[in-house]
């Protein structure tokens, strides 16, 4: 018995060392995103340095795959999709698809990513379980979420406006696909199954039209869910820059105060960062 345990202990061992982040460089060992998803098996993370990215993105694993921000990570060319996305998360990146829709999504998340100026649609769903969060999904040529068959959407904390259709649809009357949303802000929309909980059409007042940090008068600040926090604790931002996972730098969380014997005090500070 005792050797079974052993056995048990040392294959528990193994298995939890064997996540690795691969590091995706231009210059480097690992050129591509394509070769990176190749190499890697579940668990592991996908690290991608910055840069413009044309290639077509096939991401069936339950890995994450993250870029260095939407500002200096891009993925774009010529593809109908850019991404094909059936498992894992993919987040902070931006994709543009110069001829076609920028996300084919049939599983997995989608978090703290921009999807713009695709000449299709931002995000298209065919029989679908996903999830979309603290994202935003702007300028794309049709529909900015576009759900076929039987797809199942959670659109939670995220901006879906100013694309060149109806922002969040599926087909038919009343539409087939369910759609969940929570706390979206969204031009149009429509909810045939599912339901929709406060979301609005608001103007989230982006710092610029490529900027989507939000300004300081943004209806978006803490106007997410109540239950998803921020890194700093507060209640999550609508966008972006919003959620758990949002990206930024060392935040304060916590300041702890410690009195020393000569009347001195000392600051014992937390932190989180993202990046």
């Amino acid at each position: 018995m005792k050797k079974y345990w052993l056995l048990l202990g040392l294959l528990w061992i193994t298995g939890s060392v064997q996540a690795r982040v691969i590091v995706v460089d231009p210059n480097g060992d690992v050129p591509t995103i394509t070769l990176a998803i190749n190499m890697a098996t579940p668990g592991d993370t996908v690290k991608i340095l910055p840069g413009i990215y044309e290639e077509q993105i096939e991401l069936d694993k339950d890995i994450i795959v993250m870029g260095s921000g939407y500002e200096n990570t891009i993925l774009t060319g010529p593809f109908d999709p850019v991404v094909n996305m059936t498992a894992g998360v993919l987040q902070w990146v931006r994709i543009t698809s110069l001829s076609g829709s920028g996300v084919f999504l049939k599983g997995g998340v989608l978090r703290n990513v921009v999807i713009q100026n695709c000449a299709k649609n931002g995000v298209y769903m065919e029989s679908a379980d996903a999830d979309i969060l603290n994202s935003v999904i702007v300028y794309n040529g049709w529909h900015g979420i576009w759900l076929q068959d039987e797809s199942t959407v959670n659109v939670i904390n995220s901006i879906v406006r100013d694309n060149g259709r109806r922002d969040i649809d599926s087909p038919g009357l009343g539409g087939v696909g369910r759609i969940f949303l929570s706390h979206v802000f969204a031009g149009s929309w429509r909810v045939g199954q599912g339901s929709a909980i406060n979301t609005f059409n608001k103007d989230p007042q982006f710092r610029g039209r490529y900027d989507f940090r939000l300004s300081g008068n943004s209806p978006a600040i803490d106007a997410g869910n109540p239950s998803i926090l921020d890194p700093d604790g507060s209640i999550s931002d609508i966008g972006y820059f919003g959620g758990p996972h949002a990206p930024t730098f060392p935040v304060v969380t916590r300041l702890e105060l410690i009195p020393l014997e000569d009347g001195g005090v000392r600051v014992k500070a937390y932190g989180r960062a993202n990046f």
